[in-house]
Formats: C-alpha cells, sequence, structure tokens
C-alpha cells in the first residue's frame, strides 16, 4: 500500500503546482505594450513632491476614487493614492502618498465612477496643481490617462498570497 501511494506523489504533486500555477495568473489589469513604457524609477512620492520635473513620464498609480468631475471634453478624477498589491490592485489600507488627479479624455459616468471605487491607472505626468482640500491648499500630481481599470468591489488588493486547498471545501486567509 505504502508503495502504491509513494508511486503516485509525483504526479500529484505535479498537479497540485500546475494547477495553482494557473488559477494564480488572473486577468492582465495593463495591456503588456503598454507596462513596458511605464517608468520604473519613480515613485509617486517623488512625484508629488516635485510634480513638475517628472513632466512626461509614465507611471502606474492606483487608489480610491474621492470625486469625479465631468467637463466639456474631459473627466477629472481625483483620486487617493494607495499603494498597490502584487496583483496591482489598490491595497486596502490606511496610508497614502496623498492625492492626485487623473484626467481622462471622455466622458465617464458618475454612478460607476463613484466615489469609493478603486482603481489602478497608468498616466504620464503633467506636473502639479494647486487645490484646496479643507482650508489647507497641497499641490497635487496630474496625469494624462492613457489607461485605467476600475476594480469590482471587493476584487483584488490583497496584501499577502491566499492559500486554498481541498475539493469543494476551501481554506484560505487574506486580509
Amino acid at each position: 500500500m505504502k508503495k502504491k501511494l509513494n508511486s503516485k506523489m509525483p504526479a500529484v504533486l505535479f498537479l497540485l503546482l500546475s494547477s495553482s500555477i494557473l488559477f494564480s495568473c488572473g486577468p492582465k489589469v495593463i495591456p503588456e505594450d503598454l507596462e513596458r513604457k511605464v517608468d520604473q524609477e519613480i515613485s509617486f512620492r517623488e512625484v508629488k513632491k516635485n510634480p513638475e520635473s517628472y513632466k512626461g513620464r509614465r507611471m502606474l498609480v492606483g487608489g480610491e476614487i474621492i470625486e469625479i468631475r465631468n467637463l466639456q471634453n474631459k473627466t477629472e478624477i481625483e483620486i487617493l493614492q494607495k499603494p498597490l498589491g502584487r496583483d496591482r490592485a489598490p491595497i486596502n489600507v490606511d496610508e497614502s502618498g496623498g492625492r492626485f488627479v487623473l484626467i481622462h479624455p471622455a466622458f465617464l459616468d458618475p454612478s460607476v465612477f463613484r466615489s469609493g471605487r478603486r482603481l489602478t491607472a497608468v498616466g504620464l505626468v503633467e506636473g502639479g496643481r494647486s487645490e484646496q482640500v479643507g482650508e489647507a491648499e497641497m499641490v497635487q500630481p496630474v496625469l494624462q490617462s492613457e489607461h485605467i481599470h476600475l476594480w469590482p468591489p471587493g476584487e483584488g488588493g490583497r496584501s499577502e498570497p491566499s492559500i486554498g486547498i481541498g475539493l469543494g471545501f476551501g481554506f484560505g486567509f487574506s486580509r
């Protein structure tokens, strides 16, 4: 009996490993050709400090929508920046590098892109703009949108891996 079990062990391990790799490959958030163009050398905190010096540089950002403003030929989305998880979704944590404005060249429905929704975007830094937040005035980076991924509620944004085991029965850890 023990010999029979040992002979099947490599096949079972292969099946478990290959299925976990297959299921860990989620939907592509950023198109591959655009992802290669993202400047990996800059961080949101650097751009926030001096947005004018990063004009024209492409960055990957994400966060939670604060407000959306539809104007004549564009939509402005004010976003509270959040760190991105490995799946590129904004992580639901109580930390942020600040706010930024994402300019989209078309109408976005405020019922869909509503306050509290999370998004991940690729944008070109256009500079900064002074905005009033309460009684404080602060400079917010302004980015021209090249791609937006709006996350469905409750999807993405895990800060650590999730583990599942079983057929019809699961056990997992997530944040």
